[in-house]
């Protein structure tokens, strides 16, 4: 009996120290939440205090990120060609670059080791805007190429069977910020231009994101540098910047993507430095 005692105080005082450390553990989070959320509202007051509102949602993932790297896979770009022309052959034009033609004579293709693209297609209708939209989707997922989903992720201007249609490339749902498809429709042709981020897409690495408060202090900073000016942020999110070399292989990098009301800015969300060149 004394043995059972002596188990169930030792198993008592066990559980009051796990009570204990969890506690702890709970209240050191909410210390650190509260700090972080002290830290971004008074980044929000300098913002505010220079003439700038923040009136979007800030998505703030947390934890560190991948930087991913990406290649050229000659052998997945010639089976997605195919989807998108059908049989095909290839014509090898050297600084990697690629043109395909469809055996049928319905078009041709030439892809860039840099990741840009350039596609003709004969015998394709735009319909009406909804049929666009929707070909457009379905040409680049015959290509391999992932792209923003949902409502108002595409830019659409249609008239009648003509116009164009933006897709914006994504990686498991973020948008690359630099690489998009300019799908533009005429008569019984469309024409494909844009860049993608390259055949495969794999982690190399992983990185500490920038906090929100100190890359809200360098956008201000960056707009005091070049003198600029906006009076709002409208949405602060993570993207990724796309860069490659002509030898077929290129990174995928986290950056902030702040929407103001003046036009969208890219930092570097490892470093803080700005990303230009955005398209």
């Amino acid at each position: 009996m004394d043995k059972f005692k002596a188990k169930n105080f030792i198993i008592i005082v066990l559980l009051l120290m796990d009570a204990i450390l969890l506690a702890l553990i709970g209240a050191d989070m909410a210390r650190s939440a509260s700090s972080r959320r002290a830290a971004l509202e008074g980044a929000v007051d300098v913002l505010e205090e220079n003439g700038i509102s923040v009136a979007g949602e800030m998505e703030l993932p947390e934890g560190p990120v991948y930087v991913y790297s990406t290649a050229r896979d000659e052998r997945l770009e010639r089976q997605h060609v195919d989807a998108l022309l059908g049989e095909s052959e290839y014509t090898d034009l050297g600084g990697s670059i690629i043109t395909y033609y469809a055996l049928d004579g319905s078009g041709e293709a030439t892809f860039r080791g840099v990741g840009g693209i350039q596609v003709r297609l004969g015998g394709r209708s735009a319909g009406d805007v909804a049929d666009a939209e929707a070909e457009a989707r379905q040409m680049a997922a015959d290509l391999g190429i992932e792209v923003l989903s949902g409502s108002g992720t595409a830019q659409v201007n249609m008239s009648g069977d003509g116009g164009s249609v933006v897709l914006f490339c994504a990686h498991e749902g973020v948008l690359i910020a630099n690489c998009r498809l300019v799908f533009t429709f005429g008569g019984d042709s469309v024409v494909i231009e844009g860049t993608r981020p390259l055949d495969t897409v794999s982690p190399s690495g992983e990185a500490e994101l920038l906090d929100a408060p100190t890359s809200l202090m360098r956008f201000l900073e960056l707009l005091r540098e070049r003198g600029q000016v906006c009076s709002e942020i409208r949405s602060f999110t993570l993207a990724y910047f796309f860069t490659a070399t002509a030898a077929g292989d290129g990174t995928l990098e986290p950056v902030w993507r702040i929407v103001t009301d003046t036009g969208d800015f890219y930092l570097n969300a490892i470093t803080g430095a700005s990303v230009d060149n955005v398209g």
